[in-house]
């Protein structure tokens, strides 16, 4: 049989939270092991980064996966279904290598200035902001705004690191 799941969970801006989680499945994807299961607190089925979860203690109390659930078909469309997308632009400094390196996904444009237009769906931006400021001043996000808003803030926060003395 399979058993519940006392979890503590940090979520991104690193709140944590008790849930009781029925697991479903374990998926590696993008880097990253999740969990999936239906959450008791959310009543329904929710994704945890592993490496997130503080802490796991069984329960006692057995549960058994829906018989219609699809790990595959869930996967696809939380994981996959592009619902955002993304209009990074790159210098002309760079544009070889981008043009090189970009993922099959990705749509690219020339623009006569010699900088690239790189378009594509995401499901999550959570990758989207480390993979853009990997190229620092040679990458300008047009589109989400709430992108712009997190590159903004995760570059601010990588300056105060730097503005104090060691």
């Amino acid at each position: 049989g399979r058993w519940c799941v006392q979890i503590r969970y940090r979520n991104l801006k690193r709140e944590d939270s008790e849930r009781t989680i029925e697991p479903y499945a374990l998926a590696y994807q993008m880097g990253q092991w999740y969990l999936i299961g239906h959450c008791r607190l959310r009543k329904e089925v929710r994704t945890f980064r592993v490496d997130r979860i503080q802490r796991a203690d069984p329960l006692a109390q057995p549960f058994t996966v829906p018989d219609d659930f699809d790990l595959r078909a869930y996967m696809r469309r939380t994981m996959y279904e592009p619902s955002t997308t993304v209009v990074v632009r790159f210098a002309p400094s760079i544009a070889a290598l981008i043009r090189e390196d970009r993922a099959p996904w990705m749509q690219v444009t020339d623009q006569d200035d010699g900088s690239l237009l790189v378009r594509f769906g995401v499901s999550t931006l959570e990758w989207v902001v480390g993979w853009v400021l990997s190229y620092g001043g040679a990458a300008r996000v047009l589109e989400p705004p709430e992108l712009i808003e997190r590159v903004q803030k995760a570059a601010q926060g990588a300056l105060r690191q730097y503005a104090e003395p060691i």
